[in-house]
């Protein structure tokens, strides 16, 4: 049956059918569907909550007061559910036909002890022979047009919005339960959104022409994927497509290769909340590749330092750039090294030597003077050390930076002017350990001759 054939009449014959045979039924107003057809009446009933919930409750109180467990009764409140049909507001314009379900949920519960006490339980405090809780109160309305069309408003919320999903966990629990049974009767793509309790921000609309996960997640992302989807959780096939736009294109088809290693507990409550928002689907995209790469270690896949790949993952998203889920260990720092300087070069300012005293210093070819910021940040990833935050002192005239090769060792240099004389600041080499003593003595020399030529 296609969608075009799921009418709102059909929907409200469903519930009413449904709700005549759900226990502690009170009915109001009732009539034929015919006779609504022509009356656009209301059709409402009443339906006490679970007898489970109240025995649970009613344990628990007796266990704090064992003596008068046969003496304590409990009253408790319920929900009252409407059904409006062939109504017209803003989201009918040419009056067609269609059904607006209100739910009003409540608790009004009432304990009765016989007996005279004083004692203090949970929220609420049992004092005489008489006890009422706190009311609680929600409301929902629900306006069916067709499969495709469904809104929502939540708390006495005049604003509609498209039912997803998610809204699935908000609705009364019997009411859901009926019409998602409705809709999985007419589309096949429900039987597993009730399976695989799937609560996802997935407009009704874009289920409605779907009739497999495959096609589901295709309307969702509006891209092409394997058929093997098919066979996965509908959460997982989301949470690889989330990650499509953050991994190298040729690579997304290897996302669900290892999708079956992520499952809803990936995404929070808040994760789905804000699933639709730019950040949180990079913090989702990330759990998810983080998995791929511990995973290809523990099949002895990659060999890396957990750091390393931590840091090129964390610079990747920063960078926006495509992850590369297939790297091995040289591609994954040759990549974390050009990202880093990407990074730096993004967060600090322009080198500019300022003419001094110590821009004038003059020392042999083999001593290259850093004179850019690019060049500076380069030779801090190179060498793994922090020089690139002396970019201030460069531009204020305290210090230059040099780097020298010297009997195999790749040096860092710092030289500053102290007393109107050029001094040797900071020497160190790669992953500053300490230069050997030949390497220093051949750095002070020419230093050494410069301060000579200013006396």
């Amino acid at each position: 049956m296609s969608k075009l054939e799921i009418t709102p009449l059909m929907l409200f014959e469903r519930i009413v059918k449904k709700s005549k045979k759900t226990k502690g039924i009170h009915k109001a107003n009732e009539y034929t569907v015919n006779e609504f057809e022509r009356h656009c009446s209301c059709y409402s009933f009443y339906y006490l909550y679970d007898v489970s919930q109240i025995d649970i409750f009613s344990r628990e109180l007796g266990r704090i007061i064992p003596k008068l467990k046969k003496d304590v009764s409990i009253q408790t409140g319920g929900t009252y559910v409407s059904l409006i049909y062939n109504i017209s507001n803003i989201y009918a314009p040419d009056r067609r036909p269609h059904l607006k379900i209100i739910t009003e949920q409540f608790n009004d519960t009432t304990i009765t002890v016989n007996g005279n006490l004083n004692i203090n339980f949970a929220t609420f405090t049992l004092n005489g022979c008489n006890m009422t809780l706190s009311k609680m109160f929600n409301r929902q309305e629900l306006l069916f047009f067709s499969e495709a069309e469904m809104y929502v408003s939540q708390k006495n919320n005049s604003k509609k919005f498209m039912f997803n999903l998610n809204t699935i966990n908000y609705m009364d629990n019997k009411l859901s339960k009926i019409i998602l049974k409705f809709f999985s009767e007419h589309n096949p793509i429900w039987k597993d959104i009730i399976k695989q309790k799937v609560r996802l921000p997935i407009s009704i609309d874009i289920v409605a022409k779907s009739r497999n996960p495959k096609q589901l997640l295709e309307n969702k992302f509006n891209v092409q994927l394997p058929n093997s989807v098919n066979k996965n959780k509908i959460v997982s096939g989301y949470i690889a497509c989330i990650a499509f736009k953050y991994v190298l294109p040729e690579q997304r088809d290897y996302l669900f290769k290892f999708s079956n290693l992520v499952d809803k507990r990936l995404l929070s409550g808040s994760d789905v909340k804000n699933a639709l928002r730019f950040v949180r689907h990079k913090v989702i995209a990330e759990k998810m590749i983080i998995k791929i790469f511990k995973k290809r270690i523990e099949c002895g896949d990659l060999t890396v330092q957990e750091w390393l790949l931590k840091d090129y993952l964390r610079l990747a998203f920063m960078l926006n750039h495509k992850i590369d889920l297939l790297a091995g260990k040289k591609k994954i720092k040759a990549l974390h090294d050009d990202y880093a300087v990407q990074h730096r070069l993004k967060n600090i300012v322009k080198m500019k030597i300022p003419e001094t005293q110590l821009s004038k210093l003059e020392l042999p070819p083999d001593f290259v003077r850093i004179t850019t910021t690019e060049a500076l940040v380069n030779l801090a990833a190179r060498e793994s050390n922090c020089v690139s935050a002396y970019i201030n002192r460069i531009n204020n005239g305290e210090c230059l930076i040099y780097h020298l090769v010297h009997n195999n060792e790749s040096c860092t240099i710092e030289i500053g002017l102290e007393d109107e004389k050029y001094i040797l600041l900071q020497i160190r080499k790669t992953f500053n350990k300490e230069v050997s003593s030949d390497t220093l003595k051949y750095v002070k020399k020419p230093i050494t001759a410069a301060n000579s030529m200013l006396s």
